[in-house]
């Protein structure tokens, strides 16, 4: 059983430079050598990202020894232009639907919350970032507890 993430999603954001949450300013904060440690430490096999932070992907994915061809676009409006190599999220979701069918997974008793679902690394305030693992049993905890919230289910 592996613990590690097979997959990064560049998705970090934190509020303006002067930290005013009322304006809500969104952008990405990790550098690409923040990115390719993070990376290369997760050991990721693969990269689904967008457009805006794609400079910093590429630049990461190379120090990390990860090809373009593991490199997948999420769809933006305003964007269109796949980069050499990489695919979007259509293109990966079509070859998916020309494949055979997979055989259903069966998991032992327990194994959701010792399975890894991704990892979300800390700041890194105290030394470098570390890397903590999000079991497939907080996943579904966390969903479930959206989906009654959202339909009131008790």
């Amino acid at each position: 059983m592996r613990n590690e993430a097979d997959l990064w999603g560049s998705d970090r954001y934190h509020d303006d430079k002067l930290g005013n949450p009322a304006t809500q300013r969104r952008f990405a904060v990790y550098s690409a050598g923040e990115l390719s440690y993070q990376l290369t430490n997760s050991r990721a096999k693969a990269i689904f990202t967008v457009f805006p932070l794609l400079p910093i992907v590429l630049s990461s994915a190379t120090k990390a020894n990860i090809p373009n061809t593991k490199i997948f676009i999420l769809p933006m409006p305003g964007y269109e232009q796949i980069p050499h190599g990489c695919k979007s999220l259509t293109q990966l979701i079509d070859e998916g639907k020309r494949l055979s069918e997979l055989e259903a997974t069966r998991w032992n008793k327990g194994q959701a919350e010792r399975q890894a679902a991704f990892l979300c690394y800390s700041s890194g305030t105290s030394g470098l970032p570390k890397g903590v693992i999000i079991s497939h049993q907080n996943v579904i905890a966390r969903i479930s507890f959206q989906i009654r919230n959202l339909f009131g289910i008790a």
